[in-house]
């Protein structure tokens, strides 16, 4: 949950007289769900180039052009990570797989916000995009799923919905090449 971290950070090292810097984060590549990494590009990049822009006029820019009319939708599930961002109380790695920053429960709320975005989706350029955000969420319940079953936040059946999909997902985007020409002597 960086979106707004890096931008406070450029300021930061502007203020103490730092000249260069390099940002690091997920690159973006052919449909790979990524947690809002457009707009996290976007914005970060803004922010390299005038660190006094204001970060929210940044967002809401970006999320109206490439969300069109599921923005509103986009802008309000923003604000709910938002407020989940700010219950952040541990510190937790960059590299983790239980995504300690987000509860069972939020990860729920969240697929009801991206739900909400589908519905508007005008194209299917756009559903692709609000698609990418789902995965994501999806990706932490198939983590989590042991969990998220017995707090009955998701059913068996729903669990194996969403496996299904996944799998779905990652053919029609072609992310099965490594897994078809691994072989047995590459262990």
């Amino acid at each position: 949950p960086n979106l707004r971290v890096v931008p406070q950070d450029i300021k930061f090292l502007l203020n103490k007289k730092v000249h260069m810097l390099q940002i690091q984060g997920n690159g973006l590549n052919k449909g790979n769900p990524e947690d809002f990494q457009a707009l996290r590009t976007y914005v970060w990049a803004k922010a390299l180039w005038n660190p006094k822009l204001n970060v929210d006029n940044i967002i809401k820019e970006f999320v109206e052009d490439y969300y069109g009319k599921a923005a509103p939708a986009i802008m309000k599930y923003l604000a709910f990570r938002d407020k989940v961002h700010q219950k952040i109380n541990v510190p937790f790695p960059c590299y983790t797989i239980n995504s300690v920053w987000i509860s069972d429960d939020d990860i729920i709320e969240s697929l009801k916000y991206i739900s909400r975005a589908e519905a508007l989706a005008d194209s299917e350029v756009v559903r692709k995009r609000i698609e990418t955000l789902r995965k994501v969420m999806e990706y932490m319940i198939i983590v989590r799923w042991e969990r998220m079953i017995e707090k009955k936040l998701v059913s068996k059946a729903e669990l194996q919905k969403i496996s299904a999909d996944w799998i779905q997902y990652f053919k029609k985007r072609q992310f099965f090449s490594l897994n078809e020409t691994w072989k047995t002597e590459n262990n």
